[in-house]
């Protein structure tokens, strides 16, 4: 329910990163996401989306193709607030962080 969509870049390895970046230029997307910290291969992607905002974390060599970043040390930092620190500069910080934890039904049969 939360996710539309999932695109799989291994579909289009064959073709090569810049095959991707053209496919997802295609899609217009208005926002692209990278939620891996240490991926050189992502970071160019979401880059070259052609999306508006493109959020990811500061402290990569790269993020200077990000339209929106965030500053978190990935080593002392949980999973959970990782992603919120990427998303931060467009979703408000609520008081308290709770995980959602989304289960279907089949996961619940």
């Amino acid at each position: 329910t939360l996710v539309d969509e999932i695109i799989d870049y291994d579909v289009y390895k064959a073709k090569g990163i810049f095959a991707f970046v053209r496919y997802i230029r295609s899609r217009k997307f208005d926002l692209a996401i990278n939620l891996r910290w240490k991926s050189e291969r992502d970071t160019i992607i979401i880059g070259f989306s052609g999306a508006p905002i493109r959020l990811g974390l500061g402290n990569h060599f790269l993020s200077f193709l990000y339209s929106k970043t965030t500053q978190l040390n990935i080593n002392d930092t949980h999973e959970f607030e990782k992603v919120f620190g990427v998303v931060s500069p467009i979703v408000p910080r609520p008081e308290k962080l709770q995980p959602y934890l989304f289960i279907s039904d089949q996961d619940e049969a």
